[in-house]
């Protein structure tokens, strides 16, 4: 699938989601609309098994307040 009608990312946007991280794409994150607080789950494709654990893992870290990547 493929998205024709692509809004390009600042750069401001950009360095808020990819820190410290590749800008690779696909990435998924998880945000907080309260906080606007980001989350990496995880970079490039993926099954859902995998994109699952990954979910998993980052609801896990922070439940227990670790901050680090999600990969």
């Amino acid at each position: 699938m493929s998205f024709p009608s692509v809004i390009p990312a600042t750069q401001e946007v950009v360095k808020t989601f990819f820190e410290q991280l590749p800008v690779v794409t696909p990435s998924t994150f998880l945000i907080n609309v309260n906080s606007l607080k980001t989350v990496p789950i995880l970079q490039g494709a993926t099954d859902e098994s995998r994109f699952m654990r990954q979910l998993d893992h980052a609801f896990e870290r922070i439940l227990v307040g670790d901050n680090r990547d999600a990969n």
